[in-house]
Protein backbone atom coordinates (compact mmCIF):
# COMPACT_ATOMS: atom_id res chain seq x y z
CA UNK A 1 0.00 0.00 0.00
CA UNK A 2 1.38 3.31 -1.08
CA UNK A 3 1.62 5.48 1.84
CA UNK A 4 2.29 9.71 1.09
CA UNK A 5 4.88 10.64 3.93
CA UNK A 6 5.93 14.84 4.32
CA UNK A 7 9.33 14.57 5.33
CA UNK A 8 12.13 17.80 4.80
CA UNK A 9 12.16 21.09 6.31
CA UNK A 10 9.31 22.58 3.64
CA UNK A 11 7.14 19.09 3.88
CA UNK A 12 8.48 17.84 0.92
CA UNK A 13 6.94 14.57 -0.30
CA UNK A 14 8.30 11.01 -0.82
CA UNK A 15 6.37 7.97 -1.10
CA UNK A 16 7.17 4.83 0.44
CA UNK A 17 5.33 1.01 0.59
CA UNK A 18 4.16 0.43 3.91
CA UNK A 19 4.64 -3.18 5.03
CA UNK A 20 1.22 -2.98 6.16
CA UNK A 21 -1.85 -1.03 6.20
CA UNK A 22 -1.83 2.07 8.67
CA UNK A 23 -2.67 1.68 12.39
CA UNK A 24 -2.25 3.72 15.66
CA UNK A 25 -1.54 6.87 15.34
CA UNK A 26 1.27 6.47 12.65
CA UNK A 27 -1.37 5.42 10.37
CA UNK A 28 -3.44 8.42 11.39
CA UNK A 29 -0.40 10.91 10.54
CA UNK A 30 0.12 9.27 7.10
CA UNK A 31 -3.45 8.67 6.15
CA UNK A 32 -4.44 12.53 7.32
CA UNK A 33 -1.10 14.24 5.82
CA UNK A 34 -2.06 12.37 2.35
CA UNK A 35 -5.98 13.31 2.60
CA UNK A 36 -5.52 16.94 3.50
CA UNK A 37 -1.56 18.28 3.67
CA UNK A 38 -2.02 22.48 3.97
CA UNK A 39 -4.94 22.26 5.63
CA UNK A 40 -5.19 23.49 9.62
CA UNK A 41 -7.63 22.88 12.12
CA UNK A 42 -9.19 24.92 15.34
CA UNK A 43 -7.27 24.30 18.13
CA UNK A 44 -8.86 24.33 21.24
CA UNK A 45 -8.24 27.31 23.99
CA UNK A 46 -6.81 24.68 26.48
CA UNK A 47 -4.25 23.90 23.92
CA UNK A 48 -3.66 27.25 22.78
CA UNK A 49 -0.12 27.55 24.50
CA UNK A 50 0.97 24.64 23.02
CA UNK A 51 2.54 22.92 19.73
CA UNK A 52 1.12 19.71 20.03
CA UNK A 53 2.91 17.24 18.57
CA UNK A 54 1.88 13.54 17.73
CA UNK A 55 5.14 11.34 17.58
CA UNK A 56 4.93 7.46 16.03
CA UNK A 57 7.13 5.47 13.72
CA UNK A 58 6.01 2.56 11.55
CA UNK A 59 8.02 0.04 9.18
CA UNK A 60 8.97 0.46 5.50
CA UNK A 61 10.05 -1.69 2.73
CA UNK A 62 12.86 -0.04 -0.26
CA UNK A 63 11.40 -0.63 -3.59
CA UNK A 64 13.19 -2.69 -5.75
CA UNK A 65 14.92 -6.04 -5.28
CA UNK A 66 16.83 -5.87 -2.01
CA UNK A 67 13.36 -5.06 0.01
CA UNK A 68 15.46 -3.62 2.46
CA UNK A 69 13.32 -2.67 6.07
CA UNK A 70 13.81 0.55 7.39
CA UNK A 71 11.65 2.14 9.91
CA UNK A 72 10.54 6.08 10.16
CA UNK A 73 9.99 8.00 13.11
CA UNK A 74 7.98 10.84 12.40
CA UNK A 75 6.02 14.10 14.00
CA UNK A 76 3.37 16.25 13.25
CA UNK A 77 1.88 19.07 14.18
CA UNK A 78 -1.87 18.19 14.69
CA UNK A 79 -3.19 20.89 14.22
CA UNK A 80 -1.20 22.47 11.30
CA UNK A 81 -0.52 19.02 10.23
CA UNK A 82 2.85 20.04 9.27
CA UNK A 83 6.05 18.19 9.52
CA UNK A 84 8.20 18.45 12.37
CA UNK A 85 10.50 15.81 12.89
CA UNK A 86 11.80 12.75 11.47
CA UNK A 87 14.60 10.43 10.87
CA UNK A 88 15.11 7.28 9.20
CA UNK A 89 16.58 4.17 10.99
CA UNK A 90 17.02 0.59 10.57
CA UNK A 91 14.23 -1.82 11.84
CA UNK A 92 16.41 -2.35 15.16
CA UNK A 93 16.38 1.00 16.55
CA UNK A 94 13.15 1.08 18.75
CA UNK A 95 10.19 3.23 19.25
CA UNK A 96 11.70 6.13 22.12
CA UNK A 97 11.35 9.32 22.66
CA UNK A 98 14.64 10.22 22.33
CA UNK A 99 14.29 9.43 18.74
CA UNK A 100 13.05 13.01 18.71
CA UNK A 101 14.50 16.38 19.85
CA UNK A 102 11.74 18.63 21.78
CA UNK A 103 12.07 21.80 23.22
CA UNK A 104 9.93 24.11 25.88
CA UNK A 105 6.45 24.86 24.53
CA UNK A 106 5.57 21.49 22.78
CA UNK A 107 3.38 18.85 24.06
CA UNK A 108 4.15 15.68 22.85
CA UNK A 109 1.05 12.84 22.22
CA UNK A 110 2.35 9.62 21.96
CA UNK A 111 0.73 5.76 22.62
CA UNK A 112 1.90 2.75 24.83
CA UNK A 113 5.32 2.03 22.87
CA UNK A 114 6.50 5.64 24.04
CA UNK A 115 5.11 5.52 27.60
CA UNK A 116 8.26 4.74 29.24
CA UNK A 117 9.49 6.13 32.63
CA UNK A 118 12.82 7.56 29.60
CA UNK A 119 10.01 8.66 27.37
CA UNK A 120 8.68 10.94 30.73
CA UNK A 121 12.24 11.98 31.54
CA UNK A 122 13.00 13.11 27.67
CA UNK A 123 10.26 15.35 28.19
CA UNK A 124 10.84 16.86 31.39
CA UNK A 125 14.31 17.14 30.39
CA UNK A 126 13.71 18.92 27.66
CA UNK A 127 11.18 20.98 28.95
CA UNK A 128 8.27 20.13 27.26
CA UNK A 129 4.55 18.53 28.26
CA UNK A 130 3.19 15.01 27.42
CA UNK A 131 0.09 12.81 27.42
CA UNK A 132 1.80 9.98 26.94
CA UNK A 133 -0.68 6.34 27.02
CA UNK A 134 0.30 3.78 29.49
CA UNK A 135 0.13 -0.24 29.48
CA UNK A 136 -0.02 -2.84 32.22
CA UNK A 137 3.17 -3.28 32.74
CA UNK A 138 4.32 0.39 32.59
CA UNK A 139 6.44 2.32 34.75
CA UNK A 140 5.51 2.06 38.73
CA UNK A 141 3.58 4.69 40.32
CA UNK A 142 4.20 5.67 44.33
CA UNK A 143 1.46 7.51 46.70
CA UNK A 144 2.91 9.88 49.23
CA UNK A 145 3.35 7.47 51.85
CA UNK A 146 5.48 5.30 49.35
CA UNK A 147 3.22 2.58 48.54
CA UNK A 148 2.84 1.23 45.05
CA UNK A 149 -0.66 2.44 43.69
CA UNK A 150 -2.37 -0.36 41.62
CA UNK A 151 -3.30 1.94 38.84
CA UNK A 152 -6.49 -0.10 36.96
CA UNK A 153 -7.94 -0.23 40.91
CA UNK A 154 -7.80 3.73 40.87
CA UNK A 155 -10.21 3.64 38.22
CA UNK A 156 -12.58 0.81 39.21
CA UNK A 157 -15.44 2.79 39.86
CA UNK A 158 -15.24 5.00 36.72
CA UNK A 159 -18.43 4.93 34.49
CA UNK A 160 -18.83 3.98 30.70
CA UNK A 161 -17.38 7.18 29.23
CA UNK A 162 -16.54 8.84 32.34
CA UNK A 163 -12.69 10.12 32.71
CA UNK A 164 -10.76 10.69 36.33
CA UNK A 165 -7.47 11.45 37.41
CA UNK A 166 -4.95 10.98 40.32
CA UNK A 167 -1.51 12.42 41.40
CA UNK A 168 1.76 10.06 42.17
CA UNK A 169 5.19 10.02 42.39
CA UNK A 170 7.37 8.52 40.00
CA UNK A 171 11.28 7.60 40.08
CA UNK A 172 13.29 8.71 37.34
CA UNK A 173 16.21 7.23 35.37
CA UNK A 174 18.98 9.80 37.62
CA UNK A 175 17.29 8.89 40.97
CA UNK A 176 15.22 11.26 41.19
CA UNK A 177 12.08 11.80 42.15
CA UNK A 178 9.19 13.29 39.96
CA UNK A 179 5.33 14.28 40.59
CA UNK A 180 3.27 12.72 37.97
CA UNK A 181 -0.59 12.81 36.87
CA UNK A 182 -2.23 9.53 35.44
CA UNK A 183 -5.51 10.38 33.94
CA UNK A 184 -8.33 7.65 32.25
CA UNK A 185 -11.27 7.03 30.20
CA UNK A 186 -13.65 4.61 30.32
CA UNK A 187 -14.11 2.59 27.61
CA UNK A 188 -17.37 1.59 26.40
CA UNK A 189 -18.63 -2.47 26.26
CA UNK A 190 -18.14 -2.60 22.65
CA UNK A 191 -14.74 -1.28 23.43
CA UNK A 192 -13.52 -2.99 26.01
CA UNK A 193 -15.02 -6.18 24.02
CA UNK A 194 -13.06 -5.61 21.27
CA UNK A 195 -9.86 -4.81 23.57
CA UNK A 196 -10.06 -8.09 25.37
CA UNK A 197 -10.35 -10.18 21.66
CA UNK A 198 -7.28 -8.71 20.68
CA UNK A 199 -5.30 -9.19 23.79
CA UNK A 200 -6.41 -13.03 23.61
CA UNK A 201 -6.10 -13.67 20.62
CA UNK A 202 -2.28 -12.01 20.68
CA UNK A 203 -2.18 -14.05 24.12
CA UNK A 204 -2.77 -17.36 22.00
CA UNK A 205 -0.37 -16.55 19.09
CA UNK A 206 2.69 -16.31 21.26
CA UNK A 207 1.60 -18.95 23.96
CA UNK A 208 1.24 -17.30 27.04
CA UNK A 209 -1.78 -16.75 29.78
CA UNK A 210 -3.42 -13.77 29.30
CA UNK A 211 -3.51 -12.06 33.19
CA UNK A 212 -6.38 -10.80 34.74
CA UNK A 213 -4.47 -7.34 35.54
CA UNK A 214 -3.81 -6.84 31.76
CA UNK A 215 -8.15 -7.52 30.91
CA UNK A 216 -8.79 -5.09 33.90
CA UNK A 217 -6.02 -2.54 32.99
CA UNK A 218 -7.64 -2.50 29.48
CA UNK A 219 -11.18 -1.53 30.56
CA UNK A 220 -9.66 1.78 30.50
CA UNK A 221 -7.48 4.22 28.41
CA UNK A 222 -4.57 4.83 30.63
CA UNK A 223 -2.47 7.94 29.65
CA UNK A 224 0.14 10.29 31.83
CA UNK A 225 0.21 13.87 31.63
CA UNK A 226 2.35 16.88 32.89
CA UNK A 227 -0.55 19.04 31.77
CA UNK A 228 -1.64 21.57 34.96
CA UNK A 229 -4.90 20.86 36.87
CA UNK A 230 -6.93 23.97 34.71
CA UNK A 231 -6.97 21.59 31.94
CA UNK A 232 -9.45 18.88 32.79
CA UNK A 233 -9.13 15.25 32.91
CA UNK A 234 -11.80 15.11 29.97
CA UNK A 235 -9.80 17.36 27.91
CA UNK A 236 -6.66 15.44 28.48
CA UNK A 237 -8.48 12.54 27.30
CA UNK A 238 -9.77 14.16 24.60
CA UNK A 239 -6.51 15.66 23.56
CA UNK A 240 -5.47 12.25 23.18
CA UNK A 241 -7.96 10.60 21.34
Amino acid sequence: MAVLFLVGGQGTPSVAAATSPPRGAMGVVCYVTEQTSGAKYAKPAYLDKYRVIALDASNVTEKGRSGRLYRLHYGIDIFKLSTVSYQITDEKTGEKLSNFALSEGDLVIADRAYGTINGVAHCINSAANFILRLRTNCFAVWDENGEKVDIAARFAKLGCGEAASFKGLVHMPDGGVKPIRICAHSKNEAARCESEKRLRHTANKKGYKLADETIQFNEFVVVATSLPDNVTDAQVMDAYR
